[in-house]
């Protein structure tokens, strides 16, 4: 009798379900196509992916130019020539530009200047330490 009374109760769940997801979709998609979202974090993420030995450096691209904030010249020479660089703002093309916005650049630079110092100051260190292991 129980299985009688549950049994009907489970296409209308299921269905309504269904409804919910095909109805959520639409706003978790546009939400995920957010390009105004700058990770928390720029200490973390660079000790993290200096562990998982991706060494790739934080970039802002304008019109003209690329900009690694936190890095004087001989460094950006030398990221530009050893490391991979990724961009921040990389649909800068199809939407308006960064110059448009002052605080998304502001923060953009902020977490690139951050991000950029932590891992050059893990490459270094690590350098730094592989000279002087076996001194002795």
């Amino acid at each position: 009798m129980k299985a009688d009374a549950i049994i009907p109760a489970f296409p209308a769940r299921w269905l309504m379900a269904v409804v919910l997801v095909v109805l959520m979709l639409p706003a978790v998609a546009v939400r995920a196509e957010s390009y105004d979202r700058i990770p928390a974090d720029p200490v973390q993420d660079a000790k993290d992916n200096y562990a998982a030995q991706t060494y790739e450096f934080s970039a802002i691209e304008f019109e003209e130019t690329v900009e690694l904030p936190g890095l004087d010249e001989r460094q950006q020479q030398l990221v530009r020539q050893k490391y991979a660089v990724a961009m921040l703002n990389y649909r800068w093309k199809t939407f308006s530009n960064i110059e448009d916005d002052p605080q998304r650049l502001f923060n953009m630079r902020r977490y690139a200047t951050r991000y950029n110092r932590m891992l050059w100051k893990l490459l270094t260190t690590e350098k730094r330490k592989n000279t002087f292991r076996y001194r002795y």
